[in-house]
């Protein structure tokens, strides 16, 4: 069986199967058998999404997300630090676009003298 080069690619940047499902438009068992034609092995599985959005959502506005606890003997960050984690998270992952402009903004203004 030919391996299509896109599929290649993306096995070779570390994609999983049903990352390059979705771009190749392949079944995730012919992923499979690409993968394992390749040499390749199985893609370790990545946090299911529900999950992520779980803990980004925080339900509670003290920064803590719900039904999280802490290590024994470990110290809960302060509300403070959590949202600046939090802002930082969300810059770097591209879901907070106003933050990104107001940095843009701030880089952008002349040092006062």
């Amino acid at each position: 069986m030919r391996v299509p080069p896109l599929v290649a690619e993306l096995l070779r940047q570390g994609y999983t199967n049903d990352e390059i499902r979705r771009q190749a438009g392949h079944s995730k068992h012919t992923i499979a058998k690409y993968r394992a034609q390749l040499g390749f092995p199985a893609a370790a599985p990545r946090p299911p999404q529900a999950e992520l959005d779980r803990i980004l959502a925080e339900a509670v506005p003290t920064g803590r997300v719900k039904d999280w606890q802490p290590p024994k003997g470990g110290m809960p960050i302060s509300p403070a630090r959590a949202a600046e984690n939090r802002r930082a998270l969300e810059e770097a992952l591209g879901l907070n676009p106003k933050h990104a402009a107001r940095r843009a903004r701030e880089a952008s203004r002349p040092a006062a003298a």
